[in-house]
């Protein structure tokens, strides 16, 4: 069993580990939120380009929407990874936090195991 010092000594090396993984989360978010506006941005731009140079074809909305993600792909898929990257740091995050809780209720254990005992 870990001595009260060193139960401390491990929620401050979590908690330095859950600062790391929150700046690296805000970092995938940002990420995240450009390459999502960049899928949007260029899948408006290539839907408009679509239309107008397929006016003659008169082709459907969905023609135009399946067109638009073939030209895009590239993008879409960038952005997924993004959000995978995004959600598997915030899964860590979690992670760190209820190691952070864990080892707080060790030492909160101890703690009173310790003061029933000089009483």
């Amino acid at each position: 069993m870990k001595t009260p010092g060193e139960l401390q000594e491990d929620i401050t090396q979590l908690r330095a580990a859950l600062g790391t993984a929150t700046e690296a989360y805000k970092d995938l978010c940002m990420d995240f939120a450009e390459k999502n506006h960049r899928l949007k941005r260029e899948r408006a731009r290539k839907y408009l380009e679509l239309k107008v140079k397929k006016k003659a074809e008169k082709p459907t909305v969905n023609d135009l929407e399946y067109m638009t993600f073939l030209e895009i792909e590239d993008i879409d898929y960038d952005r997924d990874i993004a959000e995978a990257l995004k959600e598997s740091q915030l899964q860590a995050i979690k992670s760190i936090c209820t190691q952070v809780e864990a080892t707080r209720s060790q030492l909160s254990a101890i703690v009173r195991e310790i003061r029933e005992t000089e009483y």
